[in-house]
This record gives C-alpha cells, sequence and structure tokens, in this order.
C-alpha cells in the first residue's frame, strides 16, 4: 500500500498531460475535417478562386488527393493541348503527348513524365502502372503549391511534441499503476494508450491545415460547385455525352461529382472511382 501511496501523486498529474494532448487532436480533427462548413452561409459563387487550379481545389474539400483529382488534372492537361486522347467504343485505349507547354504546373510536368516516360504514345494500361507509383509525388507536389500561396498553414512542431508527451504521460500512468495491477496490465495499458495516441495524432494530422485564406477559399469553392451543379452542371453533361466534347468547366465538374463522363473513361489510369468520385 506505500508503494501505491507514493505513485498517486504522478498518476495525478501524469493524466491531464494525457487527456489534453488527446482532446487536442480530437478538435483538430473536428475543426479541419473536410469541408470544413461551420458557422457560415454558403454563397453562389459564378467563377473559381483566383490563383487555385481544379486539383488544387480538389485537394483543399478533400484534404487528400483522390482519383478525381488527378482525373480533373489529366481531362486540364487535354483541354490545354498537352495530351490526346484516343478511344474505341466510349473507352480510353491510348494516349499521345501534345505539344510541351512552358506554362505547366510541376504536378502536370510529373504526370506528363509518368504518362509518357517510355515515348509520345502510350497504351492505358502501362500508362497506369507508372501513374500508381508517382500518385504521392503528386499529392506533395500540389500541397507544396498551395502552401506557397498561403491556402495551406505552416507546418508546425507542436503537434509531435503533443504526440510524445502523450505518450509520456501514458508510460507514467501505466508505472503509476504498476505495483497495484502488476506488470502484465501495466503493459497492456501502456499499449492501449499509445494506440490511442497514434489514433487521434493520425487523424488530426493526415490533412493538410487550412490557413485563413485556405478557408475562405474553401467556402468559395463550395459557392461556386453550387452554381455549377444548378446552372451549368446539365449543360456541362450534355456536351460530354452528346457532343463529346468537353467544357470550359469540366475539371470543377469532375472535382465537384457533377459529371462522371470523363472520371469514369480515366479510372484506369488514375485508380478505382467507388465512393471516391463523389
Amino acid at each position: 500500500m506505500v508503494k501505491w501511496t507514493h505513485m498517486l501523486w504522478p498518476l495525478i498529474f501524469s493524466i491531464p498531460l494525457f487527456v489534453l494532448p488527446l482532446a487536442y487532436f480530437i478538435w483538430l480533427y473536428a475543426i479541419y475535417s473536410r469541408p470544413p462548413v461551420t458557422g457560415r452561409a454558403v454563397v453562389a459563387e459564378y467563377d473559381p478562386p483566383d490563383d487555385l487550379v481544379p486539383i488544387e481545389a480538389a485537394l483543399l474539400l478533400d484534404g487528400t488527393l483522390k482519383p478525381r483529382a488527378v482525373s480533373a488534372a489529366i481531362v486540364g492537361l487535354h483541354l490545354k493541348g498537352a495530351i490526346e486522347v484516343m478511344e474505341s467504343s466510349g473507352a480510353i485505349t491510348e494516349l499521345r503527348r501534345g505539344p510541351a507547354d512552358p506554362r505547366l504546373e510541376p504536378y502536370e510536368l510529373t504526370i506528363l513524365a509518368a504518362l509518357f516516360s517510355e515515348g509520345p504514345v502510350t497504351d492505358v494500361k502501362a500508362a497506369s502502372e507508372r501513374m500508381a507509383v508517382v500518385m504521392k509525388t503528386i499529392e506533395n507536389q500540389v500541397v507544396d503549391g498551395l502552401r506557397k500561396k498561403g491556402f495551406l498553414a505552416e507546418k508546425s512542431l507542436s503537434a509531435p511534441i503533443l504526440f510524445v508527451s502523450a505518450m509520456m504521460a501514458g508510460l507514467m500512468i501505466s508505472l503509476s499503476l504498476l505495483p497495484l495491477y502488476g506488470f502484465r496490465v501495466a503493459v497492456i495499458l501502456f499499449a492501449v494508450l499509445t494506440l490511442m495516441d497514434q489514433l487521434a495524432y493520425i487523424a488530426a494530422t493526415w490533412r493538410p491545415r487550412l490557413s485563413g485564406r485556405g478557408k475562405d477559399a474553401t467556402f468559395h469553392l463550395l459557392g461556386f460547385k453550387e452554381w455549377l451543379t444548378q446552372v451549368e452542371g446539365d449543360y456541362i453533361q450534355w456536351q460530354e455525352k452528346e457532343e463529346k466534347r468537353l467544357n470550359a468547366y469540366s475539371p470543377y465538374a469532375i472535382v465537384f461529382g457533377i459529371s462522371l463522363t470523363w472520371a469514369t473513361k480515366l479510372q484506369k489510369l488514375t485508380g478505382a472511382l467507388l465512393e471516391n468520385i463523389i
């Protein structure tokens, strides 16, 4: 009993040191969930935000790079003439490299390099294997671009520091209960507390944090989505299905899940869409 009494004060101090970082991570997860729409009405917007391309818009809305975002980027390259698409019976069978454009973004150059690393013409199956390898590179380039433009907050050491402190507090809790419950229970408790800390940390930090400008741009995007859905959505779908041509806003229609035609055609290149399309 003496041993347990000696460990009582470390236990009292270590529990808040574990609970507070955990609560902070849960709070981060809640406020940076996508899209972050709280306490503000969405107003219709007739144009996308300035200095924001479709793949960047998708990452702001989703917090990660989904197949629809890469589909929108490939459609954008097609609209710029950098990629020519060959179809057969409604399916894309072959891609051809178009004229070089010096104004392309780094992520666009990465996509082109992956698609045409073996020559100016490629079949979809071979290109899809190369695209799968560079998906993380593309996401990192888009995130870097958004951070340079001020849409994402700068990286901070606060979360890793709190993660380590919570783990140390979990160790102190386990050691405090060791005299009362024994070694096995203390080890199991430490493993459970560590797992809770890790899951909360991952959930809180896997999405890039928005800056003030990023939050404003996200609300703008939601307003633009509202307008595009209500006013232009049917026309864009009609153009793609009946006239077999793309609209200038087709990449955004893919990002918002308004038009599925080209996103579905490109899913062999970008990955299975399933629920990620909307």
